[in-house]
């Protein structure tokens, strides 16, 4: 079995610095864009309900 060398050890522990990081990012951004699109859902009921409402009130005075 053949020793491990430096260079390995440190791309080992890179990796292993590194995947957790990585992942911990894309958690993030996948809550940022979820709290984005909630936020842009919540905004367009909100523009179809005054949208009813203008239409009913614009119907009622006909």
């Amino acid at each position: 079995m053949k020793a491990l060398s430096r260079d390995d050890i440190y791309t080992a522990l890179r990796l292993v610095v590194t995947m957790p990081v990585l992942l911990l990012l894309a958690i993030v951004a996948t809550n940022v864009a979820d709290d984005l699109l909630t936020a842009a859902a919540q905004h367009v009921l909100h523009l179809d309900a005054d949208l009813h409402a203008w239409l009913a009130g614009s119907a009622s005075t006909r």
